[in-house]
């Protein structure tokens, strides 16, 4: 569960919450995956840590969603894509 400040109100949210803002942000070409949680948090309405977002684009790489390139890296040395 994910707790969020939205509309004057604290609410839970499923984890998935953001994805979308995620998939958003990522291309058919392959982008740092840095890049893709900064500008994530600079337009979230409420305060995400960059360690959530990291672990969301991870569990969307593990789905099959997303293609990551340096797999084993850290957020500073990850790229990713659309599928």
């Amino acid at each position: 569960m994910l707790r969020l400040y939205l509309e004057g109100k604290l609410v839970s949210c499923d984890e998935s919450f953001l994805d979308e803002a995620l998939l958003s942000q990522c291309c058919p070409d392959f982008k740092r995956a840095i890049y893709v949680v900064g500008d994530v948090m600079g337009r979230a309405a409420d305060y995400v840590s960059d360690a959530f977002l990291f672990y969301r684009l991870r569990a969307l790489i593990a789905h099959g969603v997303l293609v990551a390139q340096n797999r084993e890296a850290g957020i500073r040395g990850l790229w990713v894509r659309r599928r």
